[in-house]
């Protein structure tokens, strides 16, 4: 289901405010990433599946550096936040 404002996209080849390519699938609003269950792949092959809210990592969600470590638990304005387990 599409309501108005929002909509299900791919965002590709462009770069956000940090100058960092990305690759977005998931919901929008007013051209922000906004929703539960989306995933971004960055340059560097890390990955993020979970919530967004107004572009920034918001609520439950997965980050997997392209190294190899990786964080999945609570998130608030792009930084790890409450509970949550960092895999070195």
């Amino acid at each position: 289901m599409v309501r108005h404002g929002y909509g299900m996209q791919m965002y590709s080849g462009t770069r956000n405010d940090d100058g960092v390519m990305t690759k977005y699938e998931g919901f929008w609003e007013r051209d922000k990433k906004h929703g539960d269950n989306g995933s971004a792949v960055y340059m560097d092959g890390s990955t993020y599946q979970g919530s967004f809210r107004k572009d920034h990592f918001e609520g439950h969600g997965k980050f997997q550096w392209a190294i190899g470590h990786s964080y999945e638990g609570a998130w608030k304005e792009n930084q790890m936040d409450g509970h949550g387990h960092f895999i070195n």
